[in-house]
């Protein structure tokens, strides 16, 4: 009876009689702020294929249309980080490095030949070979990057070293009383193989490194370097033997002073009789050059020379804070603004461009990004010069110091622990890992914990920590899986109540009559959810109809939780890290060796430097095997030139001649050996063997004249002494913009591998002069001396005694 049903009808339960309904914002557990102000962050990278600083430039010109527009307005738009701008800046750095070497290397040329026309001649090798290598990267689809500018400011000091002997030749060939044509067609026709075989002994020195594992970093840098280096060597050598015999017979004066009587002068006439001395007591020179090379061991032996890896990840410093649990989120903003004010009063003390900082209910952290200044050479070595003079300067905090002042005057708020992290590779602080394997996790938290002991002996380790000490406290709920089981309440119901209850439950959506679509979430109310009393009041209806609290059928405990679990090779790994107050890996490597010798492991657990050094030490085995097959390619290629595998080994003594050099200029300059100065040094192999091919070619042909050995040894040092000086001087003046500082690659300096070449030539060009003919002399008196012996015994008469009895 519908009047019956009406009369019993009571209404139902309304939403709102079992809580609040409101249109709010959702609850955000995270806060990004940049300067001390909130803000959101848009990170825009690049594909693959794409110009980053083209795409910089159009993102810049986007925002500024956003500035101006009115719908933006007050909104301010800050660029944090602008990759493009500071490739720009280091490419424009590197071009203006490249400028000051040519003419630095021109300079050098007028001073020493004295002729405006042979200069010129010589120089316009310069900028015709860097065109043709920019033209042979255009059709190769490179563009022009800081890796591609340095291997063209590489090339600016070798290019003119083919010109250079070539001219040389020529007008000697003048000065002998040769017609202009025939002084360039004689010239460049003696020359010619000689200045051949030099440039691919150079060009080989990038052979090698081209053929390393094509994923791996090296590979990646100097295939980039190396390319155009060999393209403007061989545009180099086209022009030396095209170009300049033309050039030198059309701009060439009608009467040619003799310049090999002024090019000796008392320095010549001195090299002359050292040489002439040291050829007749040859042995007295070896003992000389032994001791030479002995003394330059003893800072190798004593380590006075850092060694690094010159890795670099751009400049800035890390702060994480470790926060402590229940803390409201209201306390972490307040803390996050002790932390910003803190840097806003000390920013002229620290000088980083800006900051910014991310907060939630578990953590926070704050970044500071550097100033990523980039100097010139001169303004480098301005300020060296007032070092040396003792004018004190206003320079900026390293990123070290910038973390031990804010550990030292920084108030932490009691339950917050700091950590510091740093990436530069102009400081002197560092990250340090050690990673330990295993099967269980208990197991190497004790492993750790003695290593970390072990540890903390070393000086130049600081703030070790192990993972678990970065961990999060969490609430565990341990379910009584029996008594659940006899109640009926399985653990996925239990699992999802409490996320409903405590995180919320997305319902659904409502559509506003404007169309908009507004997310309903569902969830307990705040003083619902504030303590575990009131998590333990959470009830589960039984299979017997019985409502069943939380606490009934589980129990709470707080524990550590791991942020991340790491694994490799199927074990897994826990790391240990700490900073070095020191950029000497090497050192640290044997401290870190020394103190965890006799630390015994239980079986199935081992520990390592982790990834990184394992990539490092793969990278340093294929470096020397290309630096072996370097030396095999040279020596193989003058074997072909001198049509011996003997005689190239007296050019091939020029290499350890360069190591003297290297080694002391590096100690004088307090100069680390990283990266770049590697590369320098590889570079140097093939550079420096080139003065010493031209010296023994020009002896071999003064021998097939007629010439004993000795006086041909005497005349080629004779003629060659100038050339040799001046393509040498140019390579070291167009590298002294490198060497003095300023350029950087991705915050990597080049001045390592400046200083290493102009170290390595400035020594080897003055013993090769003296050291190439003495082994000249002494491999033909061994070559001669084994053919007259094997002469003598292959001719010496067999006496044989008769058995047969006279009649």
């Amino acid at each position: 009876n519908l009047d019956t049903r009406l009369a019993t009808w009571t209404p139902g339960i309304r939403l709102s009689d079992l809580g609040q309904i409101y249109l709010g914002v959702e609850e955000d557990y995270g806060t990004w702020r940049l300067n001390g102000s909130t803000s959101y962050g848009i990170e825009i990278t690049r594909s693959s294929d794409a110009n980053i600083v083209k795409i910089c430039e159009d993102v810049t010109r986007v925002f500024e249309r956003f500035s101006r527009a009115k719908r933006w307005g007050g909104i301010d738009f800050y660029i944090f980080q602008n990759q493009g701008q500071y490739i720009v800046e280091s490419v424009d750095n590197l071009k203006m490095t490249a400028l000051w070497g040519g003419i630095f290397s021109f300079v050098v040329l007028i001073c020493f030949l004295r002729s405006l026309s042979i200069a010129v001649t010589i120089a316009m090798a310069i900028p015709l070979s860097l065109l043709c290598s920019v033209i042979a990267l255009y059709f190769m689809g490179w563009t022009m990057n800081v890796l591609t500018m340095m291997g063209l400011l590489l090339a600016v000091g070798l290019v003119v070293d083919n010109a250079i002997v070539m001219v040389e030749n020529i007008y000697s060939k003048r000065e002998e009383g040769m017609a202009p044509k025939k002084s360039a067609l004689v010239g460049a026709s003696e020359i010619g193989l000689a200045i051949t075989m030099a440039t691919l002994t150079t060009a080989a020195v990038f052979i090698p490194l081209l053929l390393m594992s094509p994923g791996s970093e090296m590979h990646f840098y100097f295939h980039r370097i190396g390319i155009p280096v060999m393209a403007a060597l061989g545009s180099s050598l086209g022009i030396a033997l095209i170009l300049i015999p033309l050039a030198s017979k059309t701009f060439s004066a009608k009467r040619v002073r003799d310049a090999s009587k002024k090019a000796g002068g008392r320095v010549g006439r001195a090299y002359q009789a050292v040489l002439r001395k040291a050829i007749d007591d040859r042995y007295f020179a070896m003992l000389v050059l032994l001791s030479l090379i002995g003394v330059s061991t003893i800072p190798i032996a004593n380590e006075w020379i850092d060694v690094r890896d010159g890795r670099s990840k751009g400049g800035y410093v890390y702060f994480s804070f470790e926060l402590p649990g229940g803390v409201t989120k209201d306390e972490v903003d307040e803390w996050a603004t002790q932390v910003e004010t803190f840097l806003e009063d000390n920013r002229d003390q620290y000088r980083f461009d800006s900051y910014s900082s991310y907060n939630s209910r578990s953590s926070l952290y704050v970044r500071l990004n550097m100033k990523m200044e980039t100097e010139t050479w001169y303004q480098v070595a301005y300020s060296g010069i007032q070092d040396m003079i003792g004018i004190s300067r206003d320079e900026p905090m390293s990123r070290g110091d910038i973390m031990k002042d804010f550990a030292e005057r920084f108030d932490l708020p009691p339950g917050l622990k700091a950590r510091y992290r740093t990436s530069s590779s102009n400081d002197n602080t560092r990250s340090f890992y050690v990673y330990l394997y295993g099967d269980d996790t208990e197991t190497l938290l004790t492993l750790g914990e003695e290593v970390v002991r072990r540890l903390q002996s070393i000086e130049e380790l600081v703030g070790l920590d192990l993972d678990v000490e970065a961990n999060e406290q969490e609430l565990g709920i341990h379910m009584d899986r029996e008594q659940a089981q006899q109640l009926g309440i399985s653990t996925r119901d239990v699992s999802s109540a409490i996320s409903s209850a405590m995180r919320g439950t997305s319902v659904g959506r409502f559509y506003t009559e404007d169309g908009r679509e507004i997310d309903i979430e569902a969830g307990l109310e705040e003083k619902d959810r504030e303590t575990l009393s009131e998590l333990n009041k959470l009830r589960f209806k039984s299979d017997t109809g019985k409502e069943v609290p939380l606490d009934a059928i589980s129990k709470m405990s707080f524990r550590d939780a791991t942020q991340t679990i790491r694994r490799y090779d199927r074990k897994t790994n826990m790391r240990i890290r700490a900073l070095m107050e020191t950029e000497d890996v090497r050192k640290t490597n044997t401290d870190v060796e020394n103190v965890m010798q006799g630390f015994e492991m239980p079986r199935g657990y081992k520990w390592d430097r982790g990834g990184s050094m394992r990539k490092q030490q793969e990278e340093n085995r294929e470096l020397q095997f290309a630096l072996g097959l370097i030396f095999v390619f040279v020596i193989f290629l003058m074997g072909v030139l001198f049509e011996s595998f003997i005689m190239p080994l007296a050019v091939i003594v020029t290499v350890p001649m360069a190591g003297i050099g290297v080694v002391w200029m590096l100690v004088a300059t307090d100069t680390p050996f990283d990266r770049m100065a590697g590369m320098g040094a590889m570079i140097l192999i093939g550079v420096v063997v080139n003065n010493g091919i031209v010296l023994v070619d020009l002896s071999q042909r003064l021998m097939a004249q007629g010439l004993s050995r000795n006086e041909a040894l005497m005349e080629a040092s004779r003629r060659r002494f100038r050339p040799i000086w001046v393509t040498s001087l140019t390579t070291m003046c167009g590298m002294i913009p490198i060497a003095i500082g300023g350029s950087k690659m991705m915050d990597i300096s080049y001045a390592p591998l400046g200083r290493v070449v102009v170290g390595g030539l400035m020594v080897s060009t003055f013993l090769a002069l003296i050291v190439v003919p003495i082994f000249y002399a002494i491999l033909d008196d061994m070559r001669n001396w084994f053919a007259n012996t094997v002469r003598d015994v292959w001719r010496r008469p067999v006496s044989r005694k008769s058995n047969t009895k006279p009649i």
